[in-house]
């Protein structure tokens, strides 16, 4: 695994195959001169105004790899969704065990929020303009994504074992969970994390990235990497992002969400080489002294309608 992660950005092993795809599909030039991209879990480079992404390694690639395409197609069916457009796709390889498919996309103008977080006022408007969006995404067919149990994810106790959750609040899990609310699954992206979300100067939302984790599933999933991440906790901010999207606020709402965060950690675990969907959530409220997960629920998300 470490050996994989290290040779994400590597140039010279990844120059050629990069370049082979862009000529494969004549799109090779000397404005695409690749450059490493930033994604954490597959190899991604930044070639002009073109991003080639490859799935493969020990992640479960075969599921990103289609998961990403087909959310790509479902974003493309309405044009003020602000996601790349595919340009074309492929394999490096024949094989059935390591084929390597790519997609190369459209590159997404701006910074990430990641890399350059806007001032408070600039950030609430983002975060308007991100819940227009994830509005617009839900009213999206799912036909096509992947459900939640394709991914097979991981099984909760391993799970939550991965994450910042006290022992005694993760012991409370299952009954948590059982009997928790599904809605009708809708198109969710299930990252909008900071580094996946972009901006261009004066703060106009400018795209999202990496949609190889998006799935059809109850809404309420895409609730935690924003709040988190994103938002940094900032409930305020979160308060924006949930008006603009239309989001239903019933009683029930606080535990949704945390339920919804609690089955993200596990897809998560099945996605990505590391998952705490509880970080930095941990970092800034001493869960050791909430005492249940109702409690915690209340705390996070029972914000004022």
């Amino acid at each position: 695994m470490a050996t994989y992660v290290a040779g994400l950005g590597d140039l010279d092993l990844w120059r050629p195959p990069v370049e082979a795809v862009l000529r494969c599909h004549g799109l090779a030039g000397p404005g695409r001169l690749p450059q490493a991209g930033r994604n954490p879990t597959y190899p991604t480079f930044l070639c002009g105004d073109l991003v080639v992404k490859f799935f493969g390694g020990p992640a479960p690639w075969r599921q990103a790899a289609a998961a990403e395409r087909a959310a790509l197609s479902a974003a493309a069916r309405d044009p003020t969704i602000l996601a790349p457009r595919l340009v074309a796709h492929g394999s490096l390889a024949e094989s059935d065990e390591t084929p390597w498919p790519y997609l190369i996309t459209t590159r997404v103008a701006g910074a990430s929020v990641a890399e350059r977080r806007p001032p408070p006022a600039r950030m609430q408007a983002l975060a308007e303009a991100l819940g227009d969006q994830v509005r617009r995404l839900q009213a999206l067919s799912p036909d096509g994504l992947a459900r939640l149990d394709d991914w097979r994810p991981a099984p909760l106790p391993d799970a939550l074992a991965r994450a910042s959750l006290p022992p005694h609040l993760a012991a409370q899990a299952p009954a948590f969970l059982d009997g928790l609310p599904q809605g009708p699954p809708v198109a969710v992206h299930a990252d909008l994390v900071a580094a996946h979300v972009f901006y261009e100067t004066g703060g106009r939302l400018s795209g999202i990235i990496d949609w190889g984790d998006a799935v059809a599933a109850d809404p309420h999933l895409e609730l935690i990497q924003v709040f988190r991440d994103l938002c940094a906790c900032d409930r305020e901010v979160f308060q924006v992002f949930l008006e603009a999207a239309g989001w239903p606020r019933e009683a029930d709402f606080p535990r949704k969400a945390l339920g919804q965060a609690l089955h993200r950690q596990a897809l998560g675990c099945t996605q990505h080489h590391a998952m705490d969907v509880f970080e930095p959530i941990a970092a800034r409220w001493p869960l050791a002294d909430i005492a249940t997960l109702k409690d915690l629920a209340e705390l996070l998300f029972g914000c004022e309608t």
